[in-house]
């Protein structure tokens, strides 16, 4: 080995680079490895999400225009008295805690209640929690589809009497995670802490 070192100089760079190639790719398969996720892991990712709703503009918005960012998503309401602005909540700190890795993340409300939920009252709703928020609504047929693609179930309780439409309605309260290719990476139950949320979103967005 010696007698090729001096003959050839070069080789030692080869044999160099080789190991070093090598150390990296075990170093990052043990990185990709050792994490665990906070949420429920879709494996392997579910690809082909793909809906258009209304923004709280008023315009359409296709959920491929977030692809680049991760996106997190939930379906609520705006006259939801407890699950909905404590998951709101919960994005504006999962926000606080990205800190300037926040302008790659996306946070998503869908309505589950289309007859109250307009744009003009989404934009408000939201715009109390931060106004980066994307809020989407559709007609119930538009909706249907989307909240079976993800697994929704919403019903809406029996009106009680009086001169204004007031209603509560029972829905899923799970947070949906899209990875930056669009595809549905992971899942959160109700209550999961944002301090988890975040670490999963980091990991996301360094790897």
């Amino acid at each position: 080995m010696t007698q090729i070192l001096r003959d050839k100089p070069w080789v030692l760079g080869v044999v160099v680079l080789a190991i070093a190639g090598a150390t990296f790719g075990v170093w990052s398969l043990m990185s990709t490895e050792a994490h665990e996720w906070n949420g429920t892991e879709y494996e392997p990712p579910r690809n082909g999400i793909d809906f258009t709703l209304t923004d709280v503009e008023g315009e359409p918005m296709a959920i491929d225009a977030l692809e680049g960012k991760v996106v997190l998503m939930y379906f609520g309401y705006t006259n939801c008295p407890d699950f909905c602005p404590d998951t709101l909540l919960d994005f504006r700190r999962v926000k606080q805690a990205l800190g300037d890795q926040a302008s790659d993340v996306a946070f998503v409300m869908v309505t589950v209640d289309p007859e109250r939920d307009t744009p003009e009252r989404m934009k408000e709703y939201l715009d109390f929690f931060d106004p980066s928020f994307i809020g989407l609504t559709g007609s119930e047929e538009e909706l249907t589809p989307v909240k079976q693609e993800f697994g929704i179930v919403s019903i809406a309780r029996e009106a009680t009497p009086g001169p204004e439409v007031a209603y509560g309605v029972d829905h899923s309260t799970k947070v949906y995670v899209l990875n930056q290719d669009g595809e549905l990476t992971l899942e959160y139950p109700f209550g999961t802490e944002p301090e988890a949320i975040t670490e999963d979103v980091k990991y996301l967005l360094d790897s």
